[in-house]
């Protein structure tokens, strides 16, 4: 009824389960302020400052703030013309490159084939 690969699925993931667990034991405390720090961020990103949802007229009144900044950096971060072009131009070279290498392999693969077919026909 219980079949063999179960029952070494639920032992490796028994396994698994204790040394994350004593893994998570020992690192405890590095772990922790790692989770801190991420918590902060997406707070911080989500426009929560530590007050939390309590500051959210103090953190709506700083959004305008942001924004403008953010459309100032992205002004000053916009590439010319001339730079998207060549940007352009470099991809439209690396895409036939490896159209260019893909077709190669293909037809290499073909006449391989057709080698080993004709091989088989005289035999």
């Amino acid at each position: 009824m219980l079949d063999k690969n179960l029952i070494f699925a639920f032992a490796a993931g028994a396994a698994v389960g204790v040394i994350g667990a004593r893994y998570y034991k020992k690192h405890e405390a590095e772990l922790s302020d790692k989770l801190d720090a991420l918590r902060s961020r997406l707070q911080g990103a989500a426009g929560f400052g530590a007050e939390g949802a309590d500051g959210a007229e103090s953190a709506a009144a700083d959004t305008g703030a942001a924004a403008a900044a953010d459309d100032k950096a992205a002004a000053e971060s916009e590439l010319t013309l001339e730079e998207l072009e060549a940007q352009k131009e470099h991809l439209e070279d690396l895409i036939a490159e490896l159209q260019a290498k893909m077709q190669a392999k293909s037809q290499g693969g073909a006449a391989a084939a057709g080698t080993e077919s004709a091989a088989g026909a005289g035999v």
